[in-house]
Formats: structure tokens, C-alpha cells, sequence
């Protein structure tokens, strides 16, 4: 793929665009830090996911591939941008409407993925990390609205409603995604457990915290030690295709998105261990500020630009089938 190409992706736009969005709007806005890496995630992280996502696997999508889909992305991303121009009211929950919508947009194209392959294909590990992603997505949806609606939702307030819609955003979408790439690239017993550890990981955090003010703190503290143990495969799985890259610039972001999600999820571990224990040693502003800001910055957007770097050379512009990928899991052993 040559970058003549890249800019005639709508995708890549809206990317772009989203980016541009997210500067002057945080600049302008002043949203606050938690709102300001949440909307990393529908202004570039999402479009730009959905784009590899087309690229690499589903060159025939109908549905995302349609000519307004990204600008439809778009526009909804920047209608969510101008909620946190409003105070949590009636109205910033209703800008945020349209967001929701295309993230049930994408669930729908997620579960037509599990519904439409073939058994096989359906079950491999790479299928099932992007189809839980797209699925994941709208709960992240969902939680922003409360979030902007400024009442409780389900017996919690703010900061933890926007934060939850963050960790659909984050860990519910682009961590499976980010999973599903690298285990396409290196199948095997490896992927498969680190695929299987991030799908039910994600949401047993979400239940662990959200059954954590009733007492049922031991379900949070093992949820989370269970997605540390995932994220470590990961950061592992992320290493062996950075070792096996020809690409040196999409190596080392590989490795930087790996190293940033170990340490990210080593304060999630000690976050709620000190919870469980009753010590706190960690507050919220500063998971945050460093386990929020590494996710996003460390991990997230690093990752995604490695597997978009490996999307300009030539050699990947056609997905490898089957057979070629075996053989080139051989031939690197």
C-alpha cells in the first residue's frame, strides 16, 4: 500500500480528522484528564482500528465499507466531543446518542462476523478477539451516556461511570483488537490462551468492580490478577512478532504498546489489591494519571500504529491466507 492510497481512505480521514478534533477540543474544552483520554478512543483509536480492521480481514464488508460509514463515525465522535461542551444534563446525554448508535452499529457487524463464518474460521482465536471486541464496544457506549447524563447508573456515580465507559473504549475494544492482530500473525497455543485470558477478562473486571461495593471485593482482585496474567501473554505475543518484524519502526512501537500494558496493568493489580485489603494505596486521579494515561498513550496508540506502519509495505497489502500464514509461522521457527 503506498501512502497515495492511505489518503484516499475515508478511515484514515476521519483518523486524521478525529486527531485534530481531540487537540483543539481537549485544548479548548478542558474536559478534564479521564475525558480527555477517553475520547483518544472514539476520535482516532476506533476509526483507525476499523480501518486495519477492513484492510487486513473484510475487504468485503458492505456495511463499514459503505461510503458513509467513517463519516458517519465521524460526525458522531464530534457530536460526543461537543457533550463535554455542556454541563451533565439532558443534552450532553442526547450528543451522545449517535456515538451509542454506531457502536451498536459495529456490535451488529461484530456478531454477524460470529453468526456468518464458517465453524472453523469461527473458532480461531484471532476470529474470536475482533468479534468480542466489536461487541464489547457499545457497554462502552451505553456508560457515556449515563456518564454525560450526570446521574448514577447502575448504584455508581462519577468518576466511575466515565471511567467504566473508558475501560469498554480501551480494554473492551482495542486490547482484543491489538490481540486479535498479533494472534493472526502468530497462531498457536500461545494466542489462544492469551485471546481466551483478554475475552473473559474484560468483563469479569467490569463485574468484580461492579460488585466491589457490596463486599465482594475478591472477585475484583482476582479478575483483574486474571487480566494482568492475559496482558502478559500479550506483551509476550506482541514481543515475538516485533522479534520477527522487518519493519525496525513497527518493531519498537510493538514493544513500547507491550511494555506500556505491563505496566499499566501492574497499577490495576496493586490498585485493587490495596482495595481489597483496605489500604488504598492508590486513589482515583492517580490510576488515571498513570494507568489510564499508559493504556492510552503507552499501549493503545502505540500498538495501533505499529500494525498500521506493517499496512504500508507492499508485501502486506493483501492478507496472507491459510496456508501462507503456516508457512510463514514455519519458516520464522
Amino acid at each position: 500500500m503506498s501512502l497515495r492510497s492511505c489518503a484516499r481512505s475515508p478511515w484514515l480521514w476521519s483518523t486524521f480528522l478525529g486527531a485534530v478534533s481531540w487537540s483543539l477540543g481537549s485544548s479548548i474544552l478542558q474536559p478534564g484528564l479521564a475525558a480527555a483520554l477517553l475520547l483518544v478512543g472514539p476520535l482516532v483509536a476506533v476509526p483507525c482500528l476499523l480501518y486495519l480492521l477492513l484492510r487486513a480481514w473484510d475487504p468485503a464488508d458492505r456495511l463499514l465499507r459503505s461510503p458513509g460509514a467513517p463519516w458517519a463515525q465521524f460526525s458522531a465522535a464530534l457530536l460526543l466531543l461537543g457533550s463535554f461542551a455542556l454541563p451533565p444534563g439532558l443534552r450532553a446525554a442526547l450528543l451522545c446518542l449517535p456515538w451509542s448508535g454506531f457502536c451498536a452499529l459495529v456490535a451488529f457487524r461484530g456478531l454477524m462476523r460470529l453468526v456468518t463464518r464458517e465453524r472453523k474460521e469461527r473458532r480461531a482465536a484471532h476470529e474470536l478477539a475482533v468479534s468480542a471486541g466489536m461487541l464489547y464496544l457499545p457497554v462502552g457506549g451505553v456508560w457515556l451516556i449515563a456518564s454525560r447524563w450526570g446521574s448514577e447508573f447502575l448504584g455508581f456515580g462519577e468518576p466511575i461511570v466515565l471511567l467504566t465507559a473508558a475501560h469498554f473504549h480501551f480494554s473492551g475494544f482495542v486490547l482484543p483488537l491489538l490481540a486479535g492482530f498479533a494472534a493472526r500473525v502468530l497462531p498457536g497455543v500461545h494466542a489462544r490462551v492469551t485471546v481466551l485470558g483478554v475475552v473473559s477478562g474484560v468483563p469479569l473486571v467490569a463485574l468484580g468492580i461492579a460488585l466491589s461495593p457490596g463486599g465482594f471485593r475478591l472477585l475484583e482482585l482476582l479478575a483483574t490478577g486474571w487480566l494482568f496474567a492475559a496482558t502478559v501473554l500479550l506483551a509476550g505475543l506482541q514481543f515475538r512478532v516485533a522479534g520477527r518484524s522487518g519493519d525496525t519502526p513497527a518493531a519498537l512501537l510493538l514493544t513500547l504498546s507491550g511494555c506500556s500494558l505491563v505496566a499499566a496493568m501492574m497499577l490495576a493489580v496493586t490498585y485493587a489489591l490495596g482495595t481489597f485489603l483496605g489500604e488504598f494505596w492508590l486513589d482515583i486521579p492517580t490510576m488515571v494519571r498513570f494507568h489510564a494515561t499508559s493504556n492510552v498513550f503507552g499501549f493503545a496508540l502505540p500498538g495501533i500504529a505499529s500494525w498500521f506502519l506493517v499496512t504500508l509495505r507492499p508485501a502486506q497489502s493483501k492478507a496472507p491466507t491459510a496456508p501462507e500464514r503456516r508457512n510463514c509461522v514455519a519458516s520464522a521457527r
